[in-house]
């Protein structure tokens, strides 16, 4: 396994050759881009603020999903919208084997400000989503954080808890089950088991305040 994950770093004018290797799985590419992205910081976990690397890895991670995508291992997706920036939709979609297991996630957004935005890590294993992180963030705060409630299994997928404020300086926040089915996409388990392709995000806030919040959720 480490031996195929150090393959799958080699590069070549910052690309990652995949076309030369032996056929990796999804598990191994995500894998090999988590490593690269490791190096972006330091052994004290602090960002490493170079242009050159951030450049040297977006590249390995284009590269990385749009082998995935040929490949036909990125599969059902559910768009994340919101009401305080209409112009930015998130698509979350499903990383998975050949054999159909899941694999992890690719979080992609409509546009990317900077480059170091258009470098942020967009595929995520198990491991990471276990651990949770945020998707999308408003003034620098997080709306919408996901993380993996129990064990994601291969075969049969399992929930993502999604977290976001009502109110953030009150630190209120809900929650709500999104289930994860391989072939069968993304479903609600407050609603039971009810399928979706998109959910919209009302949010309110104040300039005076710094505050935010959503007040409702609509799914599509």
């Amino acid at each position: 396994m480490l031996k195929n994950i150090l393959i799958l770093s080699i590069l070549m004018s910052y690309q990652i050759i995949w076309a030369q290797l032996p056929t990796p799985t999804a598990t191994q590419v995500l894998a090999s881009i988590h490593q690269q992205y490791s190096q972006r910081f330091d052994s004290q976990g602090r960002y490493i603020d170079d242009s050159q690397l951030t450049e040297k890895f977006k590249k390995q991670q284009l590269q990385a999903i749009q082998w995935l995508k040929q490949n036909k291992l990125v599969g059902s997706s559910v768009q994340i919208k919101n009401t305080a920036m209409s112009d930015l939709i998130i698509t979350v979609s499903i990383v998975q084997e050949s054999t159909g297991e899941f694999a992890g996630l690719l979080i992609e957004r409509s546009k990317y400000d900077t480059p170091s935005a258009e470098a942020l890590l967009r595929l995520f294993n198990k491991a990471i989503l276990a651990g949770g992180m945020s998707v999308f963030t408003f003034n620098g705060n997080s709306v919408i954080h996901l993380q993996s409630e129990g064990h994601l299994d291969p075969v049969t997928g399992g929930v993502i808890k999604v977290t976001y404020p009502k109110d953030y300086n009150k630190q209120k926040f809900e929650k709500l089950g999104l289930m994860i089915q391989n072939n069968q996409g993304f479903k609600i388990v407050q609603m039971n088991g009810q399928p979706f392709q998109s959910f919209t995000l009302d949010i309110w806030y104040s300039i005076f305040s710094q505050n935010f919040g959503v007040t409702q959720i609509t799914f599509n």
